[in-house]
């Protein structure tokens, strides 16, 4: 059918369907707010300007007639042609090393134990408070509290009033907000992350080790630099705490000496040369003020290098297309023989609450070995549940509880001395949206084998190739291992979850829809492997396409949900579990000939 344009409907029709279309004018208030935006942006970058520019003018004769002198001399407050800033910058990079090496690592840790470890007890709720309200506290109240317990309480390890007690200071200046920028950039990595890495077995500290922190590097090291600048510029807490004002020459200390005895810093030496009279300290002034900026701008310059090296340069932005079934007729069925093989899983009365509220009840089900078992029913009825019930994913949810028994080869799962780490290594799992860790090809199949002992790379080299073949991927990606596995297609992407998941050698695989944002022809590969996978692996699937599961599961369960009438809270229940064929040709419930059908859900 040809497309319908405008001239070949009536003409009155066609001018209006036009004019609908036709830009009216200009729009003034998005005009008007990208002005304002504008002007703000020129504004804040003017004020900046002007301010370099005349700090420049002020300081000209100091670089034209002494820049060398300048920067080597002592500080010096009784005569303007002998000061100088070389005892000022040595004492700032001494505090600012103090603050790298007790901040940075003390507010870094917190943060990961907030963020990764802590639970929702009233305890941790208070202290993110805590944290927060001290980033507000005023720098003097820092000082004080330098004062009272670094130089008196503790004089005798930091040896009273020196560049320890104000590098300690310093330190508990900028602590809270090295803990709350570590915060946001640890949440702000997307929780497959974590996912992918447990679902292989790593450890807790492992995926946070590995994964976490070198994608949460960039928002940390943006957040840490911010507070190293802070850190720079404070003069409150150093003069309370004891740095020389300058109002007496401090003479040619040495670092050591420096260290241990009087010490300044670039704010200080501009508050003290700030109060002297006179043009000449004006000019000096806004000269120590130049070297101050440069240094924290030459800080930023670092950070950002830093960041640039940490961020992946060939990521790919990608639309994965999701595809419908057809639900108005009744699936295809393979057809295959009964199988005898022993038991993997056997699920007794399991039931799984997030709190009070109950998710799933009284679910038995036998898992067969070398079998590709498929758990089906509307959305809400509790099969992801109860999938990750089998690697104990469901661990990871505070509010998670699950009653009965996951026996695994006899074993109760949730039994009191089993390891979930454990369970996890012979358990893999596949997620629904491709989670490949951001690095390269050969990194992401190479990190389960190294949790688990390998450490040569020949090795590793025929572990990760078997793999990529196992997942039919060898072929397409054996030219760039080290590229990044986000450069890759959504379909390919799975695949290389799929190998990663085998590379660690489990007994089975857990796959929650693992094609539900694939195209068809990547869903037919992924089906195709499968099947192949089989004969080696136990894989349980979670699906929403009926069509994928008749094609390649030997045995479906059917879940759907049952109405609280009090509460109105669905709970879901297992309808029906039997070979395949037998649900999508002659089920013995109603309900699961109505759904196979397309008659619900």
């Amino acid at each position: 059918m040809p497309l319908t344009t405008p001239s070949d409907m009536g003409g009155s029709t066609a001018r209006s369907v036009t004019a609908g279309l036709t830009r009216k004018g200009i729009d003034a208030r998005s005009k008007l707010v990208e002005a304002v935006l504008i002007a703000t942006l020129a504004l804040s970058m003017l004020v900046l300007l002007v301010l370099i520019v005349d700090l420049l003018i002020r300081s000209w004769p100091v670089w034209t007639d002494r820049s060398g002198d300048f920067l080597t001399t002592n500080l010096n407050s009784q005569s303007a042609s002998q000061a100088g800033v070389g005892q000022a910058i040595r004492g700032t990079l001494i505090l600012c090393g103090m603050v790298v090496l007790v901040a940075f690592p003390l507010g870094i840790a917190c943060a990961v134990y907030l963020e990764e470890y802590a639970d929702k007890s009233l305890f941790v709720r208070l202290t993110r408070v805590n944290v927060r309200n001290l980033a507000g506290v005023p720098s003097i109240v820092y000082g004080l509290l330098g004062l009272a317990i670094f130089v008196q309480a503790l004089g005798g390890l930091t040896g009273g009033r020196t560049v320890f007690a104000g590098g300690l200071a310093l330190s508990a200046l900028v602590l809270p907000i090295v803990v709350i920028t570590t915060s946001e950039a640890l949440r702000a990595v997307p929780r497959s992350i974590r996912e992918g890495a447990l679902g292989v077995g790593a450890t807790q500290w492992e995926t946070v080790r590995s994964h976490v922190l070198p994608s949460a590097a960039p928002g940390i090291l943006t957040g840490t630099v911010l507070s190293l600048a802070r850190a720079a510029g404070e003069a409150a807490p150093v003069l309370l705490v004891g740095a020389a004002t300058g109002l007496l020459r401090t003479g040619n200390q040495s670092l050591i000496e420096q260290m241990s005895g009087p010490f300044t810093a670039l704010p200080v030496a501009i508050f003290s040369y700030a109060r002297q009279p006179g043009d000449d300290f004006r000019a000096v002034t806004a000269a120590a003020s130049i070297v101050l900026l440069v240094m924290v701008l030459f800080m930023n310059g670092v950070v950002n290098r830093l960041e640039h090296d940490t961020e992946t340069d060939d990521m790919k932005a990608e639309t994965l297309n999701e595809h419908e079934t057809d639900v108005t007729a009744r699936p295809k069925v393979v057809h295959r023989e009964a199988s005898t093989a022993p038991m993997v899983f056997e699920t007794r009365d399991l039931e799984v609450y997030y709190g009070e509220f109950r998710a799933v009840r009284e679910v038995n089900l036998d898992v067969r070995q070398h079998e590709i078992t498929a758990l089906i029913g509307p959305s809400g009825c509790g099969k992801s549940t109860v999938l990750r019930c089998f690697d104990r994913m469901n661990d990871l949810i505070d509010s998670a509880r699950v009653g009965g028994q996951v026996l695994y080869h006899g074993v109760d799962l949730y039994g009191p001395n089993v390891d979930p780490v454990e369970v996890r290594r012979r358990v893999g799992m596949v997620f629904q949206k491709p989670n490949p860790f951001p690095k390269s090809i050969y990194d992401n199949l190479a990190f389960g084998p190294r949790l688990g002992g390998v450490k040569k790379k020949d090795e590793l080299d025929e572990i990760v190739e078997q793999s990529l073949r196992s997942a039919a991927l060898w072929d397409e990606v054996k030219d760039r291992l080290k590229a990044s596995a986000l450069g890759l297609s959504g379909g390919q992407q799975q695949r290389l979850c799929i190998a990663r998941c085998v590379a660690v050698k489990p007994d089975v695989i857990l796959m929650d829809e693992p094609c539900s944002a694939l195209d068809p022809i990547a869903t037919a590969r992924i089906e195709d492997l499968m099947k192949e996978l089989t004969k080696e692996y136990t894989i349980i699937i979670v699906t929403h396409n009926m069509q994928q599961a008749a094609r390649v599961s030997d045995r479906t369960a059917f879940f759907t949900t049952e109405v609280n009438e009090e509460s109105d809270r669905r709970t879901g229940v297992l309808v029906e579990y039997n070979p395949t064929s037998k649900v999508f040709s002659n089920p013995d419930d109603q309900r699961t000939e109505q759904y196979v059908t397309g008659r619900f859900g």
